[in-house]
């Protein structure tokens, strides 16, 4: 379960740099 909350983050995380870059 745990591995799954971490995965999610880390997507979540990725995603927002993602944003940023694209702003």
């Amino acid at each position: 379960a745990i591995m799954v909350v971490v995965s999610i983050f880390h997507t979540a995380s990725v995603f927002a740099t993602a944003t940023q870059w694209v702003k």
